[in-house]
């Protein structure tokens, strides 16, 4: 009945062994729904990308890759940690984590993601800077700024500091030399070492040291009782840790060359601790720009530079000597805020902070019931198949149960060799996989059946079987699986999930009907173990006139159409979209 029968047993030998050394070796990748984790999804901003389009010349894709490539490298540098970071259309990105044990891990790596990690090393504006018909005349903008705080900016900057925007770009409040002065915040907040008093290291290596002083240049948003007390107050403790802080503003030069965090030799950036004995970062700038560096610090001796990070100045000491394009970044910060530096500057900064829209975690006693539920699924609906087929198409039906099983096992092997991540929908694609496999299962049965009723033997019955069953089984499946491909391409996460499990069902599906099947028939035939086709029938000659009830069923059905558009359209979305498409 089958040509080549020896070559197509050993072909299916050949794949049950990779299967199983692919079961024995390998380990699922199971996606956060299921192991447990977080989905993030991120949007950038539409009039940002615009305007860096504009300004930078460059096309939006291209920033939107760069942004994923460098969220990638800063979450995932060694590629080890299963961490998917994926666009989602034209201006999202989509981050699946793993679960963190700690959940300061997980705010550590959100932090990481939508830092811009942007620095620029400035120098702090003084009396003394007469360059480009450029001068600044401290006590006067000093002023300017009280005011604006004292008619309504004070609240703005405590809300958030970087509010000293609006200042700035107001041509008519803001700075008198408006794009060559800007005021930039820096934060106070307690030391750890003092228990609850004030980190005044800040003060002491800037406002008080150093040949040239920096008084002139700042602005408090706090008053000097509350500075000099040193300790934090009832209304101080009573914030939440993050909110315990003081603000300053710091006038910088604008208009002097400056150096940036892309100017920087990326190996060259490392923990390491100042003369103080405080956590800092060094770094070096890249070769070329070495001699620019050292002449620039040797240009401003004795004065103060700033060291700005996201906005926020974060030290500004002052140079006592040339420094061959190399420094320090330091100011009260922690081990964990150190490394997280390091890893944002190694890997640059991003054209654009992105949005968080969406952050669902799930708990690893969530995924391991999401787990147990989807087992349950599976379990269930195959040994409803497999009683059924049994029952009905009884020697076939065996036949048919053994295709199933090796057709679970060869789709499972198949997700492990591609370390495909195994998400909730795609327990689902498994489980439409056995309907579809079912399916072909049927139609072939259907079709040795008619074959065997005309009166043919039973080999020419299978193979006649099988040669006309298989024309429609490859319509469905490939068009099926060229939605598959729409799935995969077009949607995100879980979508994709199953959309792969989805396509390699389909194939082991065609393969174990293509060779399993007709092969485990071809040896029943060759034993003399299949003589006859016994099923059962429970519509052997149905005698239904469907059309002689059209004249009623047709209008029913169509009030019936109606009436459901007309409900769903009068159901307000809130009720009936979920979070997924309303937002």
């Amino acid at each position: 009945m089958l040509e080549n029968a020896r070559r197509q047993l050993l072909l299916v030998l050949i794949t049950v062994a990779a299967g199983l050394a692919c079961n024995i070796f390998m380990k699922p990748a199971l996606g956060p729904d299921l192991q447990g984790g977080s989905q993030l999804i991120y949007e950038v901003p539409e009039e940002s990308l615009e305007s860096l389009t504009k300004n930078e010349g460059v096309t939006a894709d291209q920033i939107m890759e760069q942004t994923v490539a460098i969220i990638l490298e800063r979450v995932d540098p060694a590629g080890q940690k299963g961490i998917t970071v994926a666009r989602r259309g034209a201006t999202g990105i989509l981050i699946e984590l793993p679960w963190y044990n700690e959940t300061t891990e997980l705010e550590r790596t959100k932090q990481r993601i939508s830092s811009l990690g942007k620095l620029e090393m400035r120098v702090v504006a003084g009396p003394s800077y007469a360059e480009n018909n450029v001068t600044f005349k401290l006590p006067e903008e000093q002023k300017r700024l009280e005011a604006w705080l004292n008619s309504g900016g004070r609240e703005l900057v405590l809300q958030d500091p970087l509010n000293i925007e609006r200042f700035n770009e107001n041509a008519v409040e803001g700075p008198v030399a408006f794009g060559d002065l800007r005021w930039v915040p820096h934060i106070i907040r307690p030391s750890l070492a003092n228990g609850n008093a004030w980190d005044n290291a800040f003060f002491q290596d800037v406002q008080q040291g150093g040949p040239t002083p920096m008084g002139p240049a700042t602005v408090r948003v706090f008053d000097d009782a509350t500075w000099n007390n040193r300790l934090l107050t009832e209304e101080m403790l009573a914030r939440p840790e993050e909110d315990r802080q003081l603000v300053e503003y710091v006038a910088i030069n604008w208009d002097e060359d400056h150096f940036r965090g892309e100017d920087l030799n990326p190996s060259s950036v490392n923990g390491t601790f100042d003369q103080n004995g405080r956590r800092a970062v060094s770094y070096e700038t890249k070769g070329s720009l070495a001699q620019a560096y050292g002449d620039w610090s040797e240009k401003y001796l004795n004065d103060h530079s700033a060291i700005i990070l996201n906005g926020v100045i974060r030290s500004a000491p002052y140079f006592v000597s040339r420094i061959p394009g190399r420094g320090q970044i330091s100011g009260s910060f922690t081990e964990a805020e150190v490394e997280e530096l390091v890893k944002v500057l190694r890997t640059g900064s991003l054209k654009v902070k992105p949005q968080l829209l969406s952050d669902l975690t799930v708990g690893e006693t969530l995924g391991a019931q999401s787990i147990r539920l989807g087992a349950i699924s599976l379990i269930a609906g195959g040994i409803a198949v497999f009683l059924f087929m049994l029952w009905y198409y009884r020697l076939a039906g065996i036949v048919a149960c053994v295709s199933l099983s090796l057709n679970m096992f060869l789709l499972w092997s198949a997700l492990l060799f591609m370390q495909a991540t195994i998400t909730l929908p795609g327990l689902g694609g498994i489980v439409l996989t056995i309907g579809m496999a079912v399916d072909a299962n049927v139609l072939i049965y259907e079709r040795i059946r008619e074959e065997f009723d005309k009166g043919k033997d039973m080999i020419r019955a299978v193979r006649a079987g099988f040669e006309r069953a298989m024309s429609a089984i490859l319509d469905s499946n490939i068009t099926t699986f060229l939605t598959g491909m729409v799935l995969f391409n077009v949607g995100v996460g879980p979508v994709r999930g199953f959309a792969v499990t989805l396509m390699v069902g389909i194939v082991m599906t065609v393969f174990t009907q293509f060779f399993v099947t007709r092969l485990v028939f071809h040896l029943l035939i060759e034993s003399d173990k299949l003589k006859n086709f016994h099923v059962r029938r429970l519509f052997a000659q149905p005698k239904l006139d469907y059309l002689k009830a059209a004249k009623i069923t047709v209008p029913i059905s169509s009030v019936v159409i109606l009436g459901l558009l007309a409900i769903a359209y009068t159901i307000p979305s809130e009720v009936s979209m979920g979070i997924d498409f309303k937002g």
